[in-house]
């Protein structure tokens, strides 16, 4: 967390109001009154010493400072100059900040997909998505555990549109892209979505995967082969 240099500021500025005050003090007179001669009383006594009468005492000079140390000074403007560099830093820090910020954001975003060069403007065709496909269910038969198998079929129909060159739009998310690279083919759409939101899921939401879900997407990537088999047979 960082300091505020405001309690620097007004320490230096205290500082500097005491050392002024000590080099200018108030001027002060001190006097003293008159004092009565003794009371005589009635009975005689041996005649007492002459007493010499009391008379005004000389007023106190005032006290002539001899001006500021140059120590003083010396400290006062070393706290002066602490405190312009300290802003001066934090200012320059906040510009830096401020110039960073706005290249990221003009900057292109990147993800880990490959050859994500534009707008995506094609497809995959019948026997790439039939690869596609194939290479889901491989890996959903092969992963041990439910939560596993879905993540690994749909990673798998990524990497398959990515392995094909297809240009995409630079700020999709590999998820967007595959949706819709496989929105642009003859898979069905329910099957397709319902296979995402198994995936979506498996990977970010606190659920436990079951068999019956491993079961589920199987029946969503039979349904994208289905019909790919029925287009071949018309």
């Amino acid at each position: 967390m960082r300091r505020s240099p405001f309690p620097l500021i007004l320490g230096a500025f205290c500082l500097g109001l005491v050392t002024l005050s000590a080099a200018n003090p108030p001027t002060w007179r001190l006097s003293f009154p008159e004092l009565p001669p003794p009371p005589v009383g009635p009975l005689e006594l041996s005649t007492p010493a002459a007493m010499t009468p009391v008379g005004d005492t000389p007023p106190m000079e005032p006290y002539a400072g001899e001006g500021i140390p140059g120590w003083v000074w010396w400290t006062i403007t070393i706290l002066v100059a602490v405190v312009v560099l300290v802003l001066v830093v934090r200012i320059a820090a906040r510009i830096i900040r401020a110039l960073r910020a706005e290249t990221i954001i003009d900057a292109p975003k990147v993800d880990s997909l490959a050859n994500g060069r534009g707008i995506s403007v094609a497809t995959l065709t019948d026997e790439e998505l039939d690869d596609a496909v194939t290479r889901s269910l491989r890996r959903l038969d092969a992963a041990a555990h439910p939560g596993d198998a879905i993540v690994e079929a749909w990673l798998a129909l990524e990497e398959s549109a990515a392995d094909k060159g297809i240009d995409r739009d630079p700020a999709s998310t590999p998820t967007e892209f595959t949706l819709e690279v496989l929105d642009r083919t003859a898979a069905p759409p329910e099957a397709v979505r319902r296979l995402l939101h198994l995936y979506h899921e498996a990977r970010f939401s606190h659920r436990v995967i079951t068999v019956a879900d491993v079961a589920v997407a199987r029946e969503s990537l039979l349904a994208i082969a289905g019909v790919l088999v029925g287009s071949e047979g018309r």
